[in-house]
């Protein structure tokens, strides 16, 4: 699967390590925390899910023995 985030009829704000997003269409308002907006900007269509678990591996200092399901963190 290729992930691609909506753009269309939303306002965007970074604030931060966080994003908001303001939806027109339904007219909600949401704050993504720094890893969500990282996923979030990189559902680009371009990158698949095991591509942005990797990324998002490779952004994050997580200590080596944490067990971390970075798939399960994009989902």
């Amino acid at each position: 699967m290729i992930p691609l985030a909506r753009t269309n009829k939303l306002l965007i704000t970074q604030v931060g390590e966080e994003v908001i997003v303001y939806d027109q269409e339904r007219d909600t308002a949401h704050c993504l925390n720094a890893m969500a907006a990282r996923v979030w900007h990189y559902c680009d269509g371009q990158k698949t899910v095991e591509d942005i678990a990797k990324l998002l591996s490779e952004d994050l200092e997580v200590s080596a023995d944490e067990d971390v399901d970075w798939r399960g963190l994009v989902w």
